[in-house]
């Protein structure tokens, strides 16, 4: 499983602890074995997720 997940600035955690934080909050089955952390989220012009952008 991917997971892509956009940090907010005042994120106390940084991307490399990341997973461990996860771990500790959802079931361990849901924590993904790879994660893509863009600088923003692609969104359309009606400014919904553009999610064919996330997954290529």
């Amino acid at each position: 499983m991917t997971t892509v997940a956009v940090l907010e600035d005042e994120c106390e955690v940084s991307a490399q602890e990341w997973p461990e934080h996860a771990k500790g909050r959802i079931a361990p089955s849901a924590v993904p074995e790879t994660i893509t952390f863009p600088d923003e989220v692609p969104r359309n012009q009606s400014g919904t997720l553009y999610e064919r952008a996330l997954r290529a």
